[in-house]
């Protein structure tokens, strides 16, 4: 059986601000900052529909909910809270929900926040469970 695999990659520019805690090391996250992040997105499929695994674009449009939106936890605009911040790790995990219920697909998330160039990159990555 043949396996496609798609990768998306997509920027985009969000304000949060964090619960603070013990393990918050840099206590300015408390605060309302932004970050560009680069989120990365990977679905696998064994069918294709109109020569396609899905459109890029739908991909994209679902990750540009987030532009330049405050997407932090006081507001849970997002579904984000004080039991479900907005870190990296949180947000891989809500767009990969948010593909699985729009589009119906799996998708494993890697989100890097405050890029600054290949360099300096950080990843949290979201792989779900598959039923």
């Amino acid at each position: 059986m043949n396996k496609y695999k798609l990768e998306v990659n997509r920027f985009f520019d969000a304000a949060h601000d964090l619960p603070d805690s013990e393990n918050l090391v840099t206590k300015q996250c408390a605060n309302l900052h932004g970050h560009t992040y680069l989120a990365k997105v990977f679905i696998e499929s064994e069918r294709l529909e109109d020569g396609m695994v899905v459109d890029f674009k739908k991909v994209k449009q679902v990750i540009d909910k987030l532009d330049h939106q405050y997407i932090g936890y006081k507001e849970n605009l997002f579904g984000f809270s004080e039991t479900f911040p907005p870190t990296a790790e949180n947000i891989a995990q809500w767009i990969s929900a948010m593909i699985k219920d729009k589009l119906g697909f799996i998708a494993e998330v890697w989100i890097c926040e405050g890029y600054k160039g290949q360099e300096t990159l950080s990843w949290a990555k979201y792989t779900p469970e598959i039923e």
